[in-house]
C-alpha cells in the first residue's frame, strides 16, 4: 500500500495541470524547473498574461498537496520540481487525452 494520497483530475485546474506539464517540460530538458520557464512554455497558449500572482498562489497549492517540490536556486528564484504525486497526476492526466485521440482517429474521424 503507497503513502502517497490519491488525487482525481478534478482536484487539480486545468491551469494548475498545465504547470505540472510545463514543469515536467522543463525537467525533461534539462532546464531548472523556473516560474520564469514556466511562462515562457505557457504564455503562448494563453489569451492572456500569466501573472506571478497567479501562478505563486497555484505553485504554492501544488505544493501544499505534495504535487511538486520547492528547491530555492538563490535569492529570489526558486525551482519547482514534480514529486511521484504530481507526476502520477500528469501522466493520468496525459493518458485521458491521448485516448480520446486514439479512439477519434480509431473511428476514422478527424480532429
Amino acid at each position: 500500500m503507497s503513502n502517497t494520497p490519491e488525487f482525481r483530475l478534478g482536484d487539480v485546474s486545468a491551469f494548475q495541470r498545465d504547470l505540472l506539464t510545463a514543469i515536467g517540460l522543463l525537467e525533461q530538458d534539462d532546464e531548472t524547473p523556473t516560474t520564469r520557464g514556466m511562462i515562457d512554455i505557457l504564455d503562448p497558449y494563453y489569451s492572456e498574461s500569466i501573472t506571478r500572482g497567479r501562478l505563486s498562489r497555484n505553485l504554492d497549492d501544488l505544493s501544499r498537496r505534495d504535487m511538486i517540490d520547492v528547491e530555492p536556486v538563490d535569492g529570489r528564484t526558486n525551482a519547482y520540481f514534480l514529486t511521484d504525486t504530481g507526476r502520477s497526476m500528469l501522466r493520468r492526466s496525459v493518458e485521458l487525452r491521448l485516448g480520446a485521440l486514439e479512439d477519434v482517429e480509431a473511428n476514422g474521424q478527424n480532429a
